[in-house]
């Protein structure tokens, strides 16, 4: 799945939406879990990480 695609599905985050199957929103559940595992490692590799945390994320 791509990215684009699973933040649609994860911000219309209606579980009536006939356009999203059960499958497409484990997917994407996934990819975005996946892509979080990515961000937090990158993290690590930065000398002041909280110049780079994510909208709402905190360092504590």
């Amino acid at each position: 799945m791509k990215i684009d695609k699973a933040i649609e599905i994860l911000v219309i985050n209606n579980d009536h939406n006939p356009n999203f199957t059960d499958a497409d929103r484990r997917e994407a559940h996934q990819l975005a879990i996946e892509a979080l595992k990515r961000h937090r490692q990158a993290l690590k590799g930065f000398t002041h990480p909280e110049h780079f945390l994510l909208p709402g994320e905190t360092t504590d």
